[in-house]
This record gives structure tokens, sequence and C-alpha cells, in this order.
């Protein structure tokens, strides 16, 4: 499911420094 989000949502250098806000 986590990763079928992240394809929709491209990976921002945000998410790598906070993985919990990527939901």
């Amino acid at each position: 499911e986590k990763v079928m989000h992240d394809i929709q949502k491209p990976i921002t250098l945000e998410d790598l420094t906070n993985p919990n806000k990527n939901k």
C-alpha cells in the first residue's frame, strides 16, 4: 500500500528527513 502511494507521490527531501510524515 505504502509503495503504491510513494509511486503516485514523488519522494522529496522532506520525506527522507521525516519518514513519519510520509503517509
